[in-house]
């Protein structure tokens, strides 16, 4: 078995003081405190690369090993069943003659060739299974021939035998990818920013369909400087070094329109303060606006506002906290009609300026990270040693030692030498730290107990960190990390107890962002535009609610027991004002119709919305054709295209995404539907592609893929209802690949039930790669099958899945290379 040599992940991580010996050398410190700075950071760019990029390995890599009684019988029934199936209907086109698309069987004669080329082999099971090959106008196989092949292929390229104890796998060490790398400093610090936005970090690339796959999460030179330039940014948003900087303050506001709100928060110390928001509007337009100014909900004052730009300013005795200022746009006399935003309000900035007397308090992050000054009876480096062994703990993961202190404290100490401030000094040490590959990367080590010739049982703190990324996208909390302090990890309650804590907590909201909407390919939706001609109603604002929908049902059916059938048929979902106008259904227990403004021409709407509140949702029944996230109008959207549906990548995603049984790629020489719909413009989108269907090399894939878009046609392009398309009434019935027949999304939605076996284990596959951070090989298709069996006890509930993974062996233990 070839298994990943860890030890030189070890000897790296003993070299971790040495980068930060060279991180040192780029802060402030520079060429006051040591000289040749430049070289230094060229050397530690060029060696943190190579390591980010050398220490990548791929999944596949990690060979397994069949037992022979396992493979003997693959082999058996090749050469008795499958190979003459083949000899008697393929090799015509594909034998020893006649090699169309040079594709050859005959030189396949082991199972070693056939595994050598399973990429072929994998198109050859899916196309015998589909019923595209061999081509059904020059021969045909019955179903039991089609199932026998493919199920053949997938044991072959796919299987182990599951009787045989399987080795756990190795995890890539990986960089924190853009997102946890955003949570991690939230958490850390407490701070509300989002560095790789602010900074414009490089994107993430996505392995096995998720951006957290360690074998993709190279460190390219640019992604470096970003690195070295957020440590700086971030030491600058947590360490503030002069007070009276603090007395006035500014938030950069940003422009609203009739209805809406902007809101921001300031920490006050008790006492007497000047509040000012500078607020523009409608230049060149009449009619003076009403605005209202609130703190902490509270009415301060409700003002006229003309046309122009003016910097209103209030006195406000505070008292020491944080408050909300709040500006409403209430009211205006002359409402812009749809497509118009030129009576926006434009908040440019909101400031407080105090207190009068007194000093202005010190940011959160500031006194939470800065827990030590130096005075007579403490040195600044015992100062600084309080300081970093108690985050240090938490921002690399894991328990510290004097070889991570030391670098810090170096730094510090140079920097106090060369006459820096106290906190000039900490925020260098927090800077090198922030650039320490114990901080970027997700290293775990070998220092677990050995369980077998092998393969360890992960330590207490690389588990907790395991669970931590997997639910949270970001670091162990003080709880977890208290666990894995205690060394109770171990123990498979004390993970449940943890991993139920940690489901429930609002940080779990990340698994959204993080696992659905990637295996629901949601992110594509940012990508895509309808035309504006053709759905008015379309915005920014409504793309953002079809996501939220999408999200709050998902972490909805997580929490609260729903089960991977109920992607299919919940009959719920979360709606605020702009669904209930798309959806034409009631919110607030008013009609869809009240929440809009009309502007001067009684019969035309306007953009505007009355009362609109991007936070305000509210669960609400689905009594219609509505069933499930088939019909969210966020996949509805995504799956079509700018002016019209399209049923070909609505049943395409459904087979792929929901079901795991993606349709192989078209044979090549195939018409377009394009050439089709050219052709026949006046004929519906059904009969086109009946048309189209007629072509065989078409029909095989075609007649699994449309009849489930077709189910979908009463949505249109955007996700709204519809009963005619371009003056021809929707008829959304047909029958699926099984035999089911349907009318309509909702009995769609059941008749798709009947693969909800295939769904389970496709679910469980996609969920075990994001929760590992590589891909599966064949080894883990046996802990795939274990973690259904246990969601099926418990009647497929969601939380169930995730259950398992969590106890898991993949999860909890590890590969690693014997000395």
């Amino acid at each position: 078995m070839v298994i990943h040599d860890i030890s030189l992940e070890r000897e790296r991580e003993e070299s971790f003081p040495s980068f930060i010996r060279w991180r040192a050398l780029l802060i402030r410190v520079r060429s006051m405190v040591l000289p040749g700075c430049t070289s230094a950071v060229a050397a530690f760019l060029t060696f943190l690369t190579t390591y980010g990029i050398s220490h990548s390995v791929m999944a596949d890599d990690v060979e397994v090993d069949r037992t022979s009684a396992f493979d003997a019988a693959l082999a058996e029934e090749w050469q008795a069943k499958i190979l003459p199936i083949l000899s008697d209907h393929c090799f015509d086109c594909h034998g020893p003659e006649t090699q169309e698309a040079s594709v050859n069987f005959s030189t396949f004669t082991d199972l070693a060739s056939i595994r050598s080329q399973s990429a072929l082999w994998d198109q050859v099971g899916g196309l015998v299974k589909l019923g595209a090959m061999p081509p059904p106008d020059t021969d045909t196989l019955d179903e039991d021939t089609r199932e026998r092949i493919a199920s053949w292929v997938e044991n072959t390229l796919h299987r182990v035998d599951c009787g045989v104890v399987q080795p756990p796998g190795h995890v890539t060490l990986r960089r924190l990818n853009n997102f946890e790398y955003d949570n991690t400093v939230r958490d850390l610090f407490g701070l509300d920013v989002l560095p790789s936005k602010k900074l414009g970090f490089v994107s993430d690339e996505v392995g096995n369909g998720f951006d957290n796959q360690g074998e993709v999460l190279s460190l390219p030179p640019l992604m470096m400087e970003k690195y070295l330039a957020a440590a700086e940014w971030i030491a600058d948003q947590v360490i503030v070094l002069k007070r009276e900087s603090l007395r006035r303050q500014r938030n950069d506001g940003t422009p609203i329109s009739l209805t809406e709100s902007f809101k921001t928060d300031f920490e006050f110390a008790e006492g007497e303060y000047q509040l000012s928001a500078r607020l523009r509007f409608g230049e060149g337009q009449s009619g003076a606006i009403r605005v209202r100014l609130s703190i902490n909900g509270e009415e301060l004052e409700t003002f006229d506002l003309p046309p122009g730009e003016d910097t209103k300013r209030w006195t406000r005795s505070m008292s020491s906290g944080v408050h909300s200022i709040q500006l409403d746009y209430l009211a205006d006399p002359e409402p812009p009609s749809r497509g118009r935003n030129d009576r926006r309000l434009f908040v440019d900035w909101i400031g407080i300026e105090g207190p009068r007397d007194g000093l202005p308090p010190f940011p959160r992050p500031h006194r939470d990270f800065m827990i030590a000054e130096p005075n007579e009876s403490l040195s600044v480096q015992d100062a600084a040693k309080q300081i970093f062994s108690t985050y240090l703990t938490r921002a690399y993961r894991r328990p510290i030692d004097e070889a991570d202190l030391t670098p810090i404290l170096a730094v510090v100490q140079k920097a106090s030498e060369a006459g820096w401030s106290f906190p000039e000094a900490i925020r260098a040490g927090l800077e090198a730290s922030l650039s320490s590959p114990a901080f970027l990367f997700r290293a775990e080590s070998a220092s677990g107990s050995e369980v077998r010739p092998g393969v360890i049982r992960l330590n207490d703190f690389d588990l907790a960190s395991r669970l931590s990324y997997f639910v949270w996208s970001s670091c162990p909390d003080d709880e977890l990390y208290r666990a894995a302090s205690a060394g109770e990890l171990q123990e498979p309650a004390a993970i449940s107890e943890q991993f139920s804590r940690m489901i429930q907590s609002a940080k779990a909201d990340s698994l959204f962002h993080g696992f659905f909407a990637q295996w629901l390919g949601l992110r594509n939706l940012e990508a895509v535009t309808p035309d504006t001609r053709t759905f008015p109603i379309w915005s920014d604002r409504l793309r953002q609610a079809m996501l939220k929908e999408t999200e709050l049902v998902c972490l909805e059916l997580l929490r609260n027991r729903g089960t991977i059938g109920d992607f299919l048929t919940a009959d719920f979902t979360f709606i605020n004002p702009r669904l209930a106008e798309l959806y034409e259904v009631d919110f607030d227990g008013k009609s869809w119709e009240t929440w809009l403004i009309r502007g001067n021409n009684p019969g035309r709407r306007t953009l505007q919305r009355r009362f609109v509140d991007e936070e305000r949702w509210e669960r609400t029944s689905l009594n219609g054709q509505r069933r499930g996230i088939l019909t969210h109008a966020s996949l509805l959207t995504m799956t079509s295209n700018p002016t019209r549906t399209s049923p070909v990548k609505r049943g395409k995603w459904v087979l792929e995404t929901l079901i795991g049984d993606p349709p192989p790629p078209a044979p090549p020489g195939v018409p377009a539907l394009e050439d089709t719909q050219k052709d026949h413009q006046n004929l519906s989108l059904r009969e086109q592609l009946e048309i189209h269907r007629a072509n065989p090399s078409c029909a095989s894939c075609h007649r699994v893929m449309d009849p489930i878009g077709l189910g979908l046609e009463n949505f249109d392009a955007i996700g709204r209802w519809r009963d005619k398309d371009q003056g021809k009434d929707v008829v959304a019935s047909g029958e699926l690949a099984n035999g089911r027949n349907f009318s309509g999304a909702k009995e769609l939605a059941e008749a798709l039930l009947v693969e909800q076996s295939k769904m389970s284990k496709h679910f469980a596959s996609k969920l075990l790669t994001f929760a590992l951070g590589r891909g599966l090989t064949s080894a883990d298709q046996c802990v795939v099958d274990d973690i259904v069996r246990f969601a099926e006890a418990r009647n497929f509930e969601l939380l169930a899945f995730f259950e398992a993974v969590v106890q898991s062996e993949p999860f909890r233990y590890a590969s690693f290379q014997e000395d």
